[in-house]
């Protein structure tokens, strides 16, 4: 629906069986006609973008059967209409917030929106926190270019599988259970530059498998704990390894094309003493044992275990002096 017939006469009292509702590119729109959300009790999705004078959705609550909310490049909205009072939105799954400058918080009543999946804010330079932490239905949570934000909390979140965070530059901590998130698989940190440590409970995240941080240079100098699986056909180790000068603990598996141990390996001080290469085969060894023999390295599908696991294995190490 676009600029062109007031959107009053369009969106009249007949209209009783609106289930989807996209309002696009309308200059002179303050608010939706609380007519229309009141006579549409089955409106699923609601889509309001490039409407830069709508201050507030609407004098009335919005439907309880609403699934998706996505507001986009609406400069002058101050506020969310989800109230606790109302118990929440119980059906909504989709909650986006992209370029509204004047929007200074998100509703209250997120908490209650028992069946939230996707919660995307992009772009809100006054939001200052992201309530989400009591939304335990939340599977994807994607925040980004929120220079307000100092801190976010997925502590209750246990059904999280996608977190991003991107452009925050003052936000310096990010905190989840310290038995971890079951269900997170991605985790991508992106131009945070005051983050200062990862999640305390990332280690107990046993469904991880994408851990991206970039330009956050107070996160990785403090890394000590890291592991990477399943890039059989990579043919070289991650060069960004080199600068995790606090590791202690490295375990790298299943990089079956890797040919050769680079030398800057043996420069982590912390972990040098420990590097072990455990072979799938002794032919093996010779084909990958690194020239700096001082540092004790052999070929292995891991490497770098832990002191338990070296226990474990102890009889089936070889060492190279």
């Amino acid at each position: 629906m676009e600029s062109g017939m007031p959107l009053a006469s369009i969106l009249c009292n007949k209209l009783t069986t609106l289930t989807y509702l996209e309002v696009d590119d309308v200059e002179g729109l303050t608010s939706l006609p609380e007519v229309t959300l009141r006579n549409n009790k089955n409106l699923e999705f609601l889509s309001i973008s490039k409407c830069p004078k709508l201050r507030y959705l609407s004098d009335g609550l919005l439907p309880l059967s609403l699934k998706e909310l996505d507001i986009r490049d609406c400069s002058s909205l101050a506020s969310i209409p989800i109230v606790p009072e109302q118990g929440g939105l119980p059906s909504l799954r989709l909650l986006v917030m992209a370029e509204c400058s004047q929007l200074s918080s998100l509703p209250d009543g997120l908490q209650y929106c028992t069946s939230l999946q996707t919660l995307g804010i992009y772009s809100c330079p006054k939001i200052t926190s992201i309530p989400a932490q009591y939304c335990t239905s939340l599977q994807c949570l994607d925040v980004r270019s929120c220079p307000k934000i100092t801190s976010i909390s997925a502590q209750y979140c246990t059904s999280l599988q996608e977190f991003r965070i991107a452009s925050c530059p003052k936000i310096t901590s990010i905190r989840i259970p310290s038995e971890g998130l079951p269900s997170l698989a991605e985790l991508e940190l992106w131009e945070c530059p005051e983050l200062s440590s990862l999640p305390s409970g990332l280690g107990c995240c046993t469904s991880l498998v994408n851990l991206r941080v970039t330009g956050c240079p107070k996160v990785l100098p403090q890394l000590d704990f890291l592991t990477i699986d399943g890039w059989p056909k990579i043919k070289s180790l991650p060069e960004q390894i080199q600068h995790l000068t606090s590791l202690t603990y490295l375990r790298i598996a299943d990089f079956e094309g890797v040919e050769a141990i680079p030398e800057w390996l043996g420069n982590l001080a912390s972990i040098s003493s420990h590097l072990r290469y455990f072979p799938l085969q002794e032919s093996d060894v010779s084909t990958f044992r690194p020239s700096y023999a001082s540092h004790e390295i052999r070929m292995a599908t891991y490497l770098l275990l832990s002191p338990f696991e070296r226990k474990m294995h102890r009889g089936e190490w070889h060492r190279v002096a």
